[in-house]
């Protein structure tokens, strides 16, 4: 099935790209995709082996950014190089798209190439390019490629599914909240109106995402965490809307089968629909749900940019390509991201 880039589908996923041919590519990751290279469980255990007193810390990899790449400890650098290379290697498969690499994705027909091949500017977010890690990630990056792209670290690098959503409609309406449901936290803010232009987010305090075993628990955990979020903000008899960004592909309101979130297709057809009634029943009073893709929805952030693609990079790699603007609402001139506890 051909791309459609504004609708994207588990088929799209760069997690699964293999790294056949690209410049600098090294031998140990032939044929590796690049998730088993960049995702966090990867880099994770790298740090762990270097440096084992940051192995049961709850977050080794902000410790490993902001204190041990940014003292440029040896070691660390050598780790920070790797996935500033894996990067290169990533963006110089999908630019170029070389023989050795449409071979290995047979599940991509030509479109899928000839977008990536018209990318001229590539905008990083997530948790690993918030800080000095995506800093040193980003120079590695841009000298590898020597101007084949123009890469940027985005102003809010860990807010893009945040602020993608909130551009969002939600039945004709502005969303009063909206949450980012990742691999390694849950974010939430409040959406703030500036006369039909979405002027900013009150963001609070983001939660660290436990593990889940069982269906009914990550379902609950959601639910409680929407609900008692907004709870934290009268609301009258109106119907709150919130737009919810999470790590899986969501198509025609219905979730795909992935991990960990993609269990929940299994309580009913329309994810969305299944979640503003819980929500309601636990609030007391209407709730409708939107329920996105969080590549999408950072994208979306970036409307109306061309030949643009933006690329998150946390616990796996999300994607996804600015569409017009047109159908979104827009971001004010003066957007900010304000502190709200």
């Amino acid at each position: 099935m051909p791309l459609d880039p504004y609708s994207i589908t588990p088929n799209g996923s760069i997690n699964r790209v293999k790294l056949m041919s690209a410049a600098g590519l090294p031998e140990a990751w032939h044929g590796q995709t690049i998730y088993q290279v960049m995702g966090r469980e990867s880099l994770v255990k790298r740090i762990s082996e270097a440096f084992p007193e940051l192995a049961n810390q709850v977050d080794p990899v902000r410790i490993f950014s902001e204190q041990y790449v940014a003292q440029n400890n040896p070691a660390a650098e050598a780790i920070a190089d790797e996935m500033g290379l894996a990067l290169g290697c990533l963006l110089l498969v999908l630019k170029q798209g070389e023989a050795a690499n449409r071979d290995a994705r047979p599940e991509w027909d030509d479109s899928y190439w000839t977008q990536w091949g018209s990318i001229q500017q590539v905008i990083l977010g997530g948790g690993l390019m918030a800080g000095v890690l995506g800093r040193h990630m980003l120079a590695k990056a841009a000298h590898m490629l020597d101007g084949l792209l123009t890469l940027e670290i985005a102003k809010y690098p860990t807010a893009l599914p945040l602020m993608g959503t909130a551009r969002m409609a939600n039945e004709s309406h502005m969303p009063n909240w909206v949450f980012d449901f990742g691999g390694t936290n849950l974010k939430r803010a409040r959406v703030l109106d500036g006369e039909g232009k979405v002027s900013g987010l009150a963001q609070m305090p983001s939660v660290f995402m436990p593990a889940f075993s069982e269906t009914d628990e990550i379902f609950d955990f959601m639910v409680r965490a929407i609900a008692d979020t907004i709870a934290k903000q009268y609301w009258s008899d109106e119907t709150v809307f919130i737009n919810v960004s999470i790590a899986n592909y969501v198509q025609m309101g219905r979730l795909a089968p992935d991990m960990p979130y993609g269990r929940l297709r299994s309580l009913g057809e329309d994810s969305s629909e299944v979640f503003s009634e819980a929500v309601s029943q636990r609030a007391g009073h209407a709730v409708s749900i939107l329920l996105v893709h969080d590549g999408t929805a950072a994208a979306r952030a970036y409307a109306g940019a061309t030949h643009t693609a933006v690329i998150t990079i946390g616990t796996a790699l999300g994607w996804g390509f600015p569409p017009p603007h047109d159908s979104l609402t827009p971001l004010d001139a003066n957007f900010h991201i304000q502190s709200d506890k």
